[in-house]
């Protein structure tokens, strides 16, 4: 199973990687899932993370720090850009009201992802309580 995980995770991370210098591919998405095959073998996630440019993916997700601007309008062209050019591919109805409703729910888990993780209130003790 370690192998199989390790194999995985540097499928993906290759991915994510090329993904830098395609602007078609997106790049998160891969280093997440690299990320998550990594994390069974603590030696090959520490080197990932060693690598700010992974690091900062993997962190943001975990932290929900939020995605930045140029990131959410990439994320979104890259996913309607392919999914129009297939609706227009296919021929059945029910596969393009498929894709589209696959669309619509990336888009909204995108902007989900885009909002910060609202930060813990602390409430102060009353010294009177």
């Amino acid at each position: 199973m370690k192998i199989l995980s390790t194999t995985l995770g540097f499928l993906f991370l290759g991915i994510g990687a090329v993904g830098v210098f395609l602007p078609v591919l997106p790049t998160t998405p891969f280093v997440l899932l690299a990320a998550f095959f990594f994390r069974k073998t603590p030696f090959l996630f520490d080197r990932m993370m060693k690598f700010e440019f992974f690091r900062k993916h993997v962190e943001n997700f975990d932290k929900r720090n939020g995605l930045d601007r140029k990131v959410q309008i990439q994320s979104h062209t890259t996913v309607w850009a392919f999914l129009i050019v297939s609706i227009f591919l296919v021929d059945q109805i029910w596969l393009k009201i498929t894709l589209f409703v696959i669309g619509a729910s990336v888009s909204i888990y995108l902007r989900h992802l885009s909002k910060p993780k609202p930060k813990p209130k602390i409430e102060k003790e009353s010294p009177y309580a």
